[in-house]
């Protein structure tokens, strides 16, 4: 499960892995019928359908309501975090820093 459908495309077509966005509607009228809702993702993880909750820096700054559930998920299920890529990001008193940009958790009910 990611943030949103940006993340999910990238896991779907380089991982090989079906994967679906937190944020997609559950209305067909609503989005993009190219995308899969998680209609429960609460029921998703319980049921195992769901093992993985990835995080990014880009979904999270454009729909934090989204970020903060997903991350409330990870709380809840006890995610470890198995994956965590950085990159050196500007800030915006001209520094550069290394932040995590993509988080990856493991969770189990």
């Amino acid at each position: 499960m990611t943030i949103g459908p940006t993340l999910s495309n990238i896991v779907q077509f380089y991982g090989h892995r079906r994967s679906q966005g937190l944020s997609v509607s559950p209305n067909p009228q609503r989005r993009n019928p190219a995308y899969d809702p998680i209609p429960n993702p609460d029921a998703a993880i319980r049921a195992l359908k769901v093992q993985y909750l990835a995080w990014d820096v880009w979904s999270a700054s454009r729909s934090t309501h989204f970020a903060t559930r997903l991350m409330e998920y990870v709380n809840r299920y006890h995610g470890r975090l198995i994956f965590e890529e950085l990159a050196f990001v500007r800030q915006a008193d001209g520094s550069v820093v290394r932040e995590p940009v993509i988080r990856i958790y493991e969770v189990r009910p």
